[in-house]
């Protein structure tokens, strides 16, 4: 079961909310997990793009006033969030997680350990996995 483990006694033990998400096997739980990292990255991209636009809604700018090089950071994360933190991880990762398995008659992914793992050192903000 993808959601319950069997005790000794036959009886189901219904999973923690963290146990169930961030310690899965199951391609379906990772391959959400993936799409919903994607959705929040895709929120904070969108939001840089809402402030790049403020910025040339009027000569002069009012959000970074004259720091050209705070507008240039900006436009910069945008395009590093929306491409490696929206795009890559929802089609690559959260499609392929969810589809490939299904579409290969698969019952799960065949390494699905590495899998989680993967999504681990890529949702966390640290220089080292």
């Amino acid at each position: 079961m993808a959601y319950a483990e069997i005790t000794e006694n036959g009886h189901p033990e219904h999973l923690s909310f963290f146990r169930r998400w961030f310690m899965s096997t199951n391609h379906k739980d990772i391959g959400t997990l993936y799409l919903i990292f994607a959705c929040c990255a895709g929120l904070i991209g969108g939001m840089m793009s809402v402030a790049m636009r403020y910025q040339l809604m009027m000569p002069g700018g009012h959000l970074f006033g004259a720091d050209h090089q705070a507008y240039n950071v900006v436009v910069t994360g945008h395009g590093l969030t929306m491409i490696f933190f929206t795009i890559m991880p929802a089609l690559i990762f959260g499609f392929g997680n969810w589809f490939i398995p299904l579409m290969i008659g698969a019952p799960d992914m065949p390494f699905h350990g590495s899998t989680i793992s993967a999504f681990g050192c890529s949702s966390r903000p640290s220089p080292c996995c």
